[in-house]
């Protein structure tokens, strides 16, 4: 008899250890995808809000490069009168915001649309 109750004894230490293992497995399995559930969320979170900075400092920046278009095309307009439609395509066209405000002292200072040296000031 002795030996039968530590036998059972034995059983009972074997699947007490057994059912604590499994349970800690499951546990550790449920943080894993809780964690990994997590990172999902804050990654996109932070991609969206990079995003969305980007897109609003590409958006200022665009702003900035057509309103300096606008203005070079007014002071043109004001100071010549008729400007070409091919002038106005090429300052349209043009993104560099120091480009547009090197042109845009040029056009101050100069008599005459000729004066402007536009062949320097092409974007590639």
């Amino acid at each position: 008899m002795e030996e039968h109750q530590e036998l059972v004894a034995l059983v009972d230490r074997h699947t007490s250890d057994m059912e604590v293992e499994t349970m800690a497995q499951s546990m550790a399995e449920l943080l894993i995808e809780q964690g990994m559930a997590r990172g999902k969320v804050d990654g996109k979170v932070e991609g969206i809000a990079q995003g969305k900075a980007e897109g609003i400092a590409e958006g200022i920046a665009q702003g900035e490069t057509r309103a300096k278009q606008m203005a070079l095309l007014k002071l043109l307009q004001f100071r010549f009168d008729t400007i070409p439609q091919a002038l106005t395509n090429q300052i349209t066209s043009i993104q560099s915001r120091a480009l547009l405000d090197a042109l845009f002292e040029q056009v101050l200072a100069a008599q005459t649309l000729e004066d402007i040296n536009w062949q320097n000031h092409n974007e590639g």
